[in-house]
This record gives structure tokens, C-alpha cells and sequence, in this order.
């Protein structure tokens, strides 16, 4: 039945949402960046509600091409919304990191996907 959301229309709508109300409402951010990842939203938004009226038996679509297209511009409209450095932010995350004995959250990726099993 078309127009029922599945997980990650769902989970897409509500991150589209909330970046497109930071570009309306983040402070700073330049004109055009606030028009370009407002507008990505509102085409991550279209691509969804598409992506809910396709058939479900539309499998490479529906769930492997557009939730592709979707996260990228996700990506793209979030990146666009960046300002500054946040240097509080990033040694609270560095002291996280120290505090599991992790020294660069790199090699602490690699050593979980490289554990033993």
C-alpha cells in the first residue's frame, strides 16, 4: 500500500526536519548556506515522501538507491551548516576517549573492528 513509511523514511523525515529547523534558526550561518541546506532538506524531504508512494516490491529502490541519496544529502545539508571549530566539544570528547584508553578515536575504530571475535 503506498505512503507507509518504513524505518528509515521515518528515522530520514524527523533528521530532514530537525536540520532543516537548525538552518532556519542556527545564528551565524551565512545566507547562502542557510538557502542551500534548506533547500537540500526540502529535496531529502520530497525523495522520501517519493520513496513512501513507491511500491514495496521496489526493493533496489526504494531500499538500496534512494536511502543512499537520502544520506548524502543528509551529509551535504549538515556539513553546510557548520561554522567553528567547537573546542569545548572536542576535548570533552578527547578526554571520553582518554578515559577508555583510546588515544585517537581512528585507532580506537580500527582496534574494534580489527578484535578478535
Amino acid at each position: 500500500m503506498p505512503n507507509e513509511f518504513c524505518h528509515w523514511e521515518k528515522a530520514s523525515l524527523v533528521f530532514l526536519g530537525y536540520t532543516f529547523a537548525c538552518a532556519l534558526l542556527l545564528p551565524g550561518l551565512t545566507r547562502r548556506a542557510r538557502i542551500l541546506s534548506g533547500c537540500g532538506c526540502l529535496a531529502g524531504l520530497a525523495i522520501v515522501v517519493w520513496s513512501a508512494s513507491r511500491p514495496i516490491t521496489d526493493n533496489a529502490g526504494r531500499f538500496l538507491f534512494l536511502p543512499a541519496l537520502v544520506l548524502l544529502l543528509g551529509y551535504w545539508t549538515t556539513g553546510l551548516l557548520f561554522r567553528a571549530p567547537m573546542p569545548g566539544v572536542e576535548s570533552l570528547l578527547r578526554r571520553f576517549d582518554s578515559m577508555v584508553r583510546r588515544s585517537s578515536p581512528v585507532w580506537g575504530s580500527i582496534w574494534w573492528i580489527l578484535r578478535p571475535r
